[in-house]
């Protein structure tokens, strides 16, 4: 099994103001958790707290100056642009998410919103979960990201021709290093980011109530 993660990147340095903005999102999910919270209601107590925990809590990271990265243990690459797309609706800021999944499949978008301006996905997985490649607009992702590249080299890093896993990790890490962006992370990592980089970060717990 290869690694799995996915994260939100947004475009903003004001770390109270994510803080505010999660709030009104969370807000707008809590209803629909506590319905979930409410199937496990006969679990032991451990078990749903860390259930609750998982839909509740949030980590904000700051890899770099401009940009603040939203954790949470149940993005997915499948369901991330969901929940950017959702968060959007209460900022004008760009949003940036990354999924991957199993060495198999990477996506990425551009949101800004509440509309997916352009998105990248590929990998050798795509025949297998019956996905379709997307080809990204590559002059939005220079763009918005303000990468300040030739599109060729945007092109050649978000290349859907792919004949090894190791391509999609090495995309990754390429995008990162024009960004700044520590963008191969999920949850599970932040730990050792802070640790080894001296990140900012914060967790924000809201309620489960």
């Amino acid at each position: 099994m290869g690694a799995k993660y996915a994260n939100i990147n947004i475009k903003m340095r004001d770390a109270e103001k994510l803080k505010g903005v999660l709030s009104e999102y969370y807000q707008g999910v809590k209803e629909k958790n506590l319905k979930l919270f409410s199937r496990f209601k006969e679990m032991p107590d451990d078990l749903l707290k860390m259930i609750c925990k998982s839909h509740s809590e949030y980590v904000i990271c700051q890899f770099t100056e401009k940009w603040l990265t939203i954790l949470n243990a149940n993005f997915g690459w499948e369901s991330v642009d969901a929940v950017a797309l959702a968060i959007s609706k209460h900022i004008n800021e760009p949003i940036l998410t990354i999924g991957y999944f199993d060495d198999e499949l990477v996506t990425m978008s551009i949101i800004e919103n509440n509309k997916i301006l352009t998105k990248h996905i590929s990998g050798l997985g795509l025949s297998a979960y019956e996905i379709d490649a997307e080809k990204e607009d590559a002059i939005i992702f220079n763009e918005y990201l303000e990468l300040d590249q030739e599109l060729d080299v945007i092109e050649e890093i978000l290349s859907i021709r792919l004949n090894h896993f190791t391509e999609l990790d090495d995309k990754i890490q390429r995008l990162s290093e024009l960004t700044g962006i520590q963008l191969g992370v999920g949850i599970e990592d932040y730990d050792f980011y802070i640790s080894e980089n001296k990140i900012a970060f914060e967790v924000i717990d809201f309620e489960c109530s």
